[in-house]
Order: structure tokens, then sequence, then C-alpha cells
């Protein structure tokens, strides 16, 4: 399959990164693999640090007199 510059419409590789006649750069469309590898990082990243940030908040303050005169 032939790609065709969107700068100087001449034909290109398919696999070709710049256009050889113009120089344009051809933008690749991301991987639905590679989204979900950034989404799920996100999450991760969600679950290790920010929730029990929250958590950790809302316990305390909603902790009985008695809980936290224990402590």
């Amino acid at each position: 399959m032939v790609k065709v510059c969107k700068g100087c419409r001449s034909a290109i590789s398919p696999h070709a990164r710049v256009c050889p006649t113009c120089g344009r750069p051809q933008i690749r469309l991301i991987s639905k693999v590679a989204i979900a590898v950034g989404l799920a990082a996100a999450v991760l990243f969600a679950l290790a640090y920010i929730v029990p940030q929250y958590l950790e908040d809302d316990l305390t303050v909603a902790m009985p007199d008695s809980a936290a005169a224990d402590r």
C-alpha cells in the first residue's frame, strides 16, 4: 500500500517517517495496545499513590472519639 504525503502529494512508503520529497514528518496513529498500556499505568498510579492518601484522610476524619482516644 502506498501512502500519499499531505504536504506535496507525492507517493511515499508506508513505513517512511518523513517524506523524501518535501521532508514533512508523517503522522503515525497510536495503536490500541499503546493506549491500553498507558491507561493501565495511570490506573496503577492512582491505586498506588492517590487512593491511599484519600483513604487515610477520610479515616482520620470519620474515626469515632473512642477510637481516636485509643491511638
